[in-house]
Parts: structure tokens; sequence; C-alpha cells
């Protein structure tokens, strides 16, 4: 869908047979978009609003390029397969946005200036997270072992 420049909310929830997005022109993730959806990988340059739910529960999703995506919604990521995420644009992170995200490892948003609530809580393989030092500061949760607060970095 080349053309299409807004996902709806729950425009393919529960869809197990779809594997890969690639939608260069949208710019807007409606909530629950993709949720509980076999997905595996997501490319769209353009998305500038991840929808809260928008990938949760997406229990193939490894990858996700979205350079220009400036806010993550809550529990966006939630529960999915990510091994990394970097996001250069996002300045504001969702609460529970990376929820229970056990292979995730490192995140990189060096605009995060807002990290929400328990945004990283239940990743136990999360070694590296880069932000602006007010994005690290406002974080509140608990970091999983091996994560501490020492390793939120600029």
């Amino acid at each position: 869908m080349p053309e299409a420049t807004k996902i709806g909310d729950s425009a393919f929830k529960g869809c197990s047979a779809l594997t890969s997005v690639k939608m260069p022109a949208a710019t807007e993730i409606g909530q629950e978009a993709f949720r509980q959806s076999a997905v595996t990988s997501v490319k769209m340059p353009a998305a500038t609003e991840i929808g809260g739910s928008a990938f949760k529960e997406c229990s193939a999703l490894t990858s996700v390029e979205m350079p220009v995506a400036t806010k993550i919604g809550p529990d966006a990521f939630r529960q999915s397969a990510l091994t990394s995420a970097e996001m250069p644009a996002a300045t504001e992170i969702g609460n529970l946005a990376f929820l229970e995200c056990s292979d995730l490892t490192s995140v990189k948003m060096p605009a995060a200036t807002k990290i929400g609530n328990n945004a990283f809580k239940g990743c136990s393989a999360l070694t590296a997270v880069k932000a602006t030092s007010d994005g690290c500061a406002s974080y509140s949760g608990k970091w999983e072992s091996p994560m501490d607060d020492a390793k939120c970095t600029q």
C-alpha cells in the first residue's frame, strides 16, 4: 500500500498471514493497528506517530525501521520480539512501550526527552539505552538486570 498515509485503529489486528509491512507514505499508525499479527518486519520511513498498542503482542516482530517517528504510544511494542530499537527522532516514549520485550538488547533514541513509566520493564536482555539526559532522568520504573541507571546515556 504505497499510497496509504494513515493506518486506522485495529486495521490489521490479529492478521496471522501478514508478515511484513512496507508503507513508505504512512505517517500515522493507529491504536492496535497490527496488534497480535504475524508481522516480522516493518518499514515505514514517513511514520511520525505510533499509536498505543500498535504492535503489542507481535511475537514475531524483530525489526522496525521508523527513522522520523517522534511519538511512541503506550504499550506500542509490548511483548514483541524486537532485538533492538533505533528511532533517532523519537522524543516521547509512552508508558510500558517496550514492556516485556525480553529479547531487546539495545535502544537508540538520542532525541528522547520523555520516557514513560516502566517503558522497559521486563526487558531482561537490555544492556544499553541512548536518550537525552532529560529522557534518562524522566524514566520512572525498574531497570531489569543487566540494565541500570548508569547505562542510560546520551
